[in-house]
């Protein structure tokens, strides 16, 4: 589904996408996780990303990592997102967790990748997240990862969206009862 998403931004001309993390699925996250994966170290995860992440001419993925990438750095020291942009100059990392990126000069869009649980209600965790930020400091378009939803809402003057996922339910997703949603926003 990934790979069909970017044939349908290079049909449609578009030359950056904006990716809100994870990159990788991680090490360790939780106990049995391990057998989950069919690249299970560093290298065979950057490997794998670094091989199998589509690349159209003429796109540009800008991302940054999150909580599962970050297990490879807290585990073992590793910042998978720039080893992965050092070798796919097609790939443009803007950080951990969290980046803010001008679209022109009166339009900024913050990537954000959080870390805590999905809420009882789709909104809600968005919602508190805009509701925490300062007046003089919002973007003009916040777009989260992380939830494995997707949901759109204009809420105190921000473009809000979640950006859903290309990973399909997991063993623990649906064991905890968590939906996802594939897809992305155009």
């Amino acid at each position: 589904h990934l790979h069909r998403f970017y044939d349908i931004c290079a049909n449609l001309g578009i030359t950056d996408v904006y990716h809100t993390g994870d990159i990788t699925d991680g090490l360790k996250m939780r106990p049995g996780h391990e057998y989950e994966l069919y690249a299970i170290s560093a290298d065979e995860q950057r490997e794998d990303v670094i091989k199998n992440y589509p690349k159209r001419d003429g796109i540009t993925t800008h991302f940054i990592t999150g909580n599962h990438d970050a297990s490879l750095y807290k585990h073992v020291g590793y910042d998978i997102g720039a080893a992965i942009a050092k070798d796919r100059p097609d790939m443009d990392y803007l950080g951990r967790d969290c980046a803010i990126v001008n679209l022109t000069p009166n339009c900024t869009l913050e990537l954000r990748h959080p870390w805590d649980g999905t809420a009882y209600a789709i909104s809600y965790k968005v919602q508190k997240m805009i509701e925490a930020m300062e007046a003089d400091s919002k973007p003009n378009i916040l777009a989260v990862g992380h939830y494995h939803k997707q949901e759109y809402i204009f809420y105190r003057n921000i473009h809000a969206l979640q950006t859903g996922c290309f990973q399909s339910q997991t063993p623990f997703t649906r064991g905890k009862g968590i939906s996802v949603v594939m897809g992305g926003y155009i």
